[in-house]
């Protein structure tokens, strides 16, 4: 009895040990990894560790409830870190979602033992806003989005205090608003994004989940934006914009983080290109898109991030624009020709991604304007065409947005009868 008794503990402190060095990979340690350029294979081995040490711990048995909870966290996380967008993540969707499946799969086992633990129930919510982010623009973002506040509303009514709950309502409400935006719908979306802000901002949160609440906080002031811009009102979008960028600033200020380079990359896209439907002022446009490319291609020389790849496609995109509105066509075309290149390069990575097609289709047509205005047009046509393709594989597939089908399928389809005759 005393022989069984003491392997009994040794093997709860083994688990407890297990529990522990995976919590620490994930959380702390990638966090810190995650701030530092050059860290992105140093980051995947430390992923592919931790999700070794989740699966032996997922096999012990009779595990408590609150062990097991540990385990959905440590599997929620590896799915951030493996590919969920707008996080410093590895950019392998495919791994993110099967992480959040075994993060699904081990919180139902403890809700069937504990059907009213708020503690399962915000971890069930924050995967299902997890799969939000996977999705195409239309494609079950209101289901996700419902289920999701469902499970949180649950939680919070057990544990009003639950911070974690609290922020995830407030996500959501993020989240939907960036539906109704690309579904062509920006006025609905605004009372919504201001509602959240203000929600954020009345009710700090604490230390375990600040440094979560400010990226929601910049995310939220560049939707902001975006949902005025897309409401016509470009000159309204501006000063949420320049709110956005002075915000990442300010966190840059306190630390070097390229976490927060990624958020000045989207800043400085969005007030580049606010800039340059404002009469007169395409030199700032210029100036804010070029000095995000400087921050994102400096982070980048040290290796590859594809979070960071993404900001650097579209400001260069951005950057050949504004140059072609100046009249240097010539540097427009290499400008352009590098975003394009970088969007091909990470379609290829994974071809049936379909952000990845969205964001060569969304540029292609743009790049077949400025290859136009160069005096190449019959390569134009070339990539008009292949623009138009792309849009229709997207619907095929049924993952046309409502702003795709309205505004951007229609532009490439117009751009390829414009260059083809």
């Amino acid at each position: 009895s005393v022989r069984a008794e003491r392997a009994r503990k040794e093997a709860e402190t083994r688990f407890l040990e297990v529990r522990d060095l995976s919590r620490f990979m994930l959380f702390d340690l990638y966090d810190d990894l995650a701030d530092s350029p050059g860290t992105v294979g140093s980051r995947a081995r430390l992923a592919q560790t931790a999700a070794r040490y989740l699966e032996r711990l997922q096999l012990v048995p009779d595990a408590p409830t609150y062990l097991r909870i540990d385990i959905v966290k440590g599997w929620r996380r590896l799915a951030a870190v493996e590919g969920l967008s707008g996080s410093a993540s590895l950019g392998d969707s495919k791994a993110a979602l099967q992480a959040l499946n075994q993060a699904e799969a081990e919180a139902k086992v403890v809700l069937a033992k504990a059907p009213q633990n708020a503690a399962v129930l915000e971890e069930l919510g924050w995967i299902e806003a997890g799969r939000w982010t996977l999705r195409p623009a239309n494609a079950g973002g209101a289901r996700l989005n419902t289920q999701a506040a469902a499970l949180f509303a649950r939680s919070l009514r057990l544990d009003p205090t639950r911070e974690g709950a609290r922020l995830g309502v407030v996500t959501l409400q993020k989240n939907k608003a960036y539906d109704l935006i690309w579904a062509d719908k920006p006025t609905q979306a605004l009372p919504l994004l201001k509602e959240a802000l203000r929600q954020l901002r009345d009710r700090p949160f604490g230390p375990a989940l600040a440094r979560e609440a400010a990226s929601l906080e910049v995310s939220l002031l560049g939707r902001l934006g975006d949902a005025t811009y897309y409401a016509g009102d470009k000159a309204g979008a501006l000063p949420w914009y320049l709110q956005q960028e002075a915000f990442v600033q300010a966190q840059l200020v306190k630390r070097r983080s390229l976490v927060w380079i990624a958020h000045l990359g989207d800043a400085e896209f969005n007030i580049s290109g606010t800039l340059a439907e404002i009469p007169g002022r395409s030199d700032e446009a210029l100036d804010h898109a070029q000095a995000g490319v400087r921050a994102i291609e400096t982070a980048l020389s040290f290796g590859h991030d594809a979070n960071l790849e993404e900001y650097l496609l579209i400001l260069k995109g951005q950057e050949s624009l504004v140059l072609a509105d100046l009249g240097r066509l010539d540097e427009a075309v290499a400008a352009s020709e590098q975003s394009i290149a970088l969007r091909e390069s990470r379609l290829a990575q994974v071809p049936k991604d379909a952000q990845r097609n969205r964001e060569l289709a969304v540029a292609l047509p743009n790049h077949a304007v400025i290859l136009a205005k160069a005096g190449r047009g019959k390569e134009a046509c070339t990539v008009a065409t292949r623009a138009v393709s792309l849009w229709r594989g997207i619907e095929a597939r049924g993952e046309l947005g409502g702003r795709d089908a309205k505004v951007d399928m229609p532009d490439a389809k117009a751009r390829a009868a414009q260059f083809c005759r």
